[in-house]
């Protein structure tokens, strides 16, 4: 089985600032891998330069085979989807219009919204429990709505491979049980899926492949047996 994500000795970094190097790791169909590290060890880093926020320093990353600075951002949007830790602040808009934005690979210059896109957006919503929300301004939310509301916004992309950086922040229990009933549901679709993470309890049950950040390098680490 081919991987789905590949890090072939990928280097990232600010400006001209290395800050990681010689990276490797690649995932397969159906399977979650975290990164585990403390603030500022560079997972956020990472996950940017993965989804294209910011450019490779150097190596390569792959999806599907495909080196993704051979994509257009349309095109990379339609196989990647991205939850960042830095907080969105979209002005006037409803939490179903930022979920719906997640539609803009598949809507065009104009962003009309078929039949099909709204049951996308629906279907999103429901899946992450946040449809009661859905008339609501994203600016008068609870910030751990917000994060639930911006994981609708990544699967309405419809991505093979999700990516979600310190996803149970601002979460309690609950929530974040949703969150890993969520990710159960995505490895037995056979999606991808990469996390970011600080704490290691939060993704025990949510994790086959772990890496600990270790001297600007990434150390495979045995993930905690799940209950």
């Amino acid at each position: 089985m081919k991987p789905t994500l590949e890090l072939d000795n990928l280097s990232v970094g600010y400006g001209r600032r290395v800050l990681l190097k010689d990276l490797c790791a690649s995932i397969l169909p159906g399977q979650i891998l975290t990164l585990i590290g403390p603030n500022g060890a560079g997972k956020s880093t990472i996950l940017k330069t993965i989804s294209h926020h910011l450019a490779c320093m150097g190596g390569v990353v792959r999806i599907g085979g495909e080196n993704i600075e051979r994509m257009d951002s349309c095109e990379l949007a339609k196989r990647l989807s991205v939850v960042l830790t830095e907080r969105v602040r979209p002005e006037l808009m409803t939490c179903y219009d930022v979920a719906a934005s997640g539609r803009y690979p598949y809507t065009g210059r104009f962003g009309m919204l078929t039949a099909l896109d709204r049951d996308v957006i629906a279907q999103s919503l429901a899946l992450v429990r946040v449809e009661e929300l859905a008339d609501k301004p994203f600016a008068r939310v609870s910030d751990g709505q917000r994060q639930r509301v911006m994981i609708a916004r990544a699967l309405c992309q419809q991505p093979r491979v999700l990516v979600l950086d310190e996803p149970f922040n601002a979460m309690d229990r609950d929530a974040m049980e949703e969150v890993h009933a969520l990710l159960r549901q995505f490895r037995e679709a056979g999606k991808t899926i990469l996390l970011a993470s600080h704490s290691a309890a939060d993704i025990a049950k949510a994790c086959d492949i772990v890496y600990e950040m270790e001297d600007g390098r990434l150390r495979r680490a045995v993930p905690a047996e799940r209950n």
